[in-house]
């Protein structure tokens, strides 16, 4: 029992506490205040416990499944002390089939046992069981991966970070992936879905054996025996002896061992790169593989996940120079890389760089505590970061592998200020086989007209897809356009912040921009003096339209003159006319006459 007592209206009081995060989910048959002392019978007739409760999950016997291939995959389990490893499987129920493997001993009672189950049939789904000794977990169920030298419909996974710290958070986002499956491709999904990604950053303390089955192991046992999960190394996992003593990357790994590796579903590669140890070495690897993947017919699409970011808006003091420099850049320069992955900062951020068809993506609220807004005095807005929200969650990917494109979806669980149910917040794609937009023209200023405290307005987009960004750039007439005096590329969204209390609405900073428009700094331009000036758009296909021809201009003072321009001026009715303001000065009112009577 505990008693409160009024201060100031600001009562509170913790009935239930867990300092580190290492205790299982604490089940409560009930919490009542009262405003007064209970008698000894009165406590009584409340009762005991009162419901059901359904124990947390045993740490031994609980397959987890990782490394899959079209032939091959890892079966892995703790035990409590037995040295035997063997899985039971087979095409139907009855099994039939046996392998071993072997046991790393982490102490006397805490085995971690691998079975690498060989010489199975592409596609197919295989039923099995672990055992050791008298111990044997449930029938269990599991389909082998599609040879990546075929033609595979679809590759569909999902990727989430720094799930340490708070296993009930990670529990709950392992839930709401699993329903999110079950949503989009039935109950079994296991043969739609072909893995989940994390991107480092599973425990607190990677030489912390207790950490692994408490934090990671346990709030993944609903899925993880039937979705392979695999993971990359984050600062936390320290680079411990542990942390690769849970892992069977050994046939995958990189240029040194299993730090760092890549593997195929289908048509798609998958690359974990170590951003703990980076180097040279690691780096002539990635490019080693890139010119090999892009070489290669049978490589279609290529995602890439690392634990640190190269910057990042809600907590900069995460920036890694490796990640920005020299990872994002070799990254872009290969246009079968779509995506780059990563955590360390715990929420999620959206973008992408400059030039190229690659995006990045931070979703570090797997279960750590979130970094939020005002929480960190150097929050930084980054120009190829287009959105950041400090909420947990998950994003799912859907590869379509014949039509050339993929989806990506971000659900959202929220924090502890905005209530989320598994809810959609974002979404991206790409489409490999949609053209460019088309190119814009420069119409103002122009050679008749042109205003020395102006702005630059260009054509209507016009493209497949909506518009993502405009790019304008100025420079004097004989200077190379590496010389602009202009040079603003910017975006149709820029979510970066918050309202605050009460309801932490995101903050939108480019709410109702025109991005045909870009006004032109004050003192930037001198009159009677010659500049050329052009334009691009890109679209949300990350394709960059053709720069528009170069525009000459000669700027003086013009004053307030009306004048606008339309792309369509006849045709057969009905049909569309965009029509563009090129006024001068600062209108206040505008008026239309489309009958011409006044």
């Amino acid at each position: 029992r505990f008693s409160l007592y009024p201060e100031n209206d600001a009562n509170q009081v913790l009935f239930f506490a867990d300092n580190d995060g290492d205790d299982n989910p604490i089940d409560v048959g009930m919490v009542a205040i009262f405003d007064r002392d209970l008698s000894s019978d009165e406590i009584e007739s409340i009762g005991g416990y009162g419901h059901e409760f359904e124990p947390p999950p045993s740490p031994f016997m609980s397959p987890f499944i990782q490394t899959p291939t079209p032939n091959s995959i890892y079966i892995c389990w703790h035990s409590e002390g037995s040295e035997e490893s063997t899985v039971e499987y087979g095409l139907t129920e009855e099994l039939g089939e046996t392998a071993t493997g072997s046991y790393h001993a982490f102490s006397e009672d805490l085995y971690w046992h691998w079975v690498k189950m060989e010489g199975l049939q592409p596609d197919t789904d295989y039923y099995y069981k672990v055992v050791s000794d008298s111990l044997e977990s449930s029938t269990q169920l599991f389909q082998t991966h599609h040879p990546y030298s075929d033609t595979l419909s679809h590759v569909r996974f999902a990727i989430y970070s720094d799930s340490q710290s708070n296993p009930g958070v990670h529990s709950s986002i392992v839930e709401s992936m699993r329903e999110t499956f079950a949503n989009r491709w039935g109950e079994d999904y296991y043969q739609e879905v072909h893995l989940a990604m994390l991107s480092g950053d599973i425990v607190d303390n990677g030489h912390n054996v207790g950490q692994y089955t408490n934090m990671f192991f346990n709030p993944i046992s609903q899925v993880s025996n039937h979705l392979p999960f695999m993971t990359v190394a984050g600062n936390h996992e320290m680079e411990a002896p542990t942390f690769y003593n849970y892992l069977k990357y050994e046939d995958i790994g990189g240029w040194e061992g299993e730090r760092y590796f890549s593997f195929y579903v289908g048509p798609v590669l998958f690359i974990g790169l170590n951003s703990n140890v980076q180097g040279t070495t690691q780096i002539n690897w990635l490019e080693d593989l890139l010119e090999t993947a892009q070489s290669d017919d049978a490589v279609k699409f290529i995602f890439a996940s690392l634990h640190h970011p190269g910057r990042t808006e809600v907590w900069p003091d995460g920036n890694t120079w490796w990640v920005q420099n020299q990872v994002i850049p070799l990254l872009s320069s290969y246009d079968k890389v779509e995506h780059l992955s990563y955590g360390h900062t715990h929420a999620f951020e959206r973008g992408a760089p400059m030039e190229g068809n690659l995006r990045l993506m931070c979703f570090g609220g797997g279960g750590g505590h979130l970094d939020r807004w005002r929480m960190y005095s150097n929050q930084t807005e980054y120009p190829e970061i287009h959105r950041s929200h400090d909420y947990h969650g998950y994003a799912v990917f859907d590869v379509d592998c014949e039509n050339n494109s993929y989806t990506a979806t971000a659900y959202g669980l929220g924090n502890s200020d905005v209530q989320m149910d598994n809810e959609i917040f974002d979404s991206w794609f790409r489409e490999r086989n949609a053209p460019p937009p088309e190119t814009p023209a420069p119409l103002y200023p122009n050679e008749n007209s042109a205003d020395v405290d102006g702005r630059l307005v260009a054509s209507h987009f016009i493209g497949e897809h909506d518009i993502m960004s405009s790019h304008f750039q100025v420079k004097e007439e004989d200077d190379f356009w590496s010389q602009a005096i202009i040079d603003s590329k910017r975006d149709w969204e820029n979510v970066y912040y918050d309202t605050g209390p009460p309801d932490f609405t995101p903050i939108d900073l480019n709410e109702g921009i025109d991005l045909r428009r870009l006004d032109i700094p004050g003192g930037t331009l001198q009159s009677s003096h010659y500049y050329e000036w052009r334009v691009r758009y890109r679209d949300q296909n990350l394709l960059w339209s053709d720069w528009s021809e170069s525009q000459l201009f000669y700027p003086t003072q013009l004053g307030e003159i009306a004048d606008f321009a339309a792309d369509v001026i006849e045709g057969n009715v009905p049909f569309e006319v965009h029509f563009t303001d090129l006024s001068t000065g600062e209108p206040l009112e505008w008026e239309w006459d489309f009958e011409s009577d006044g």
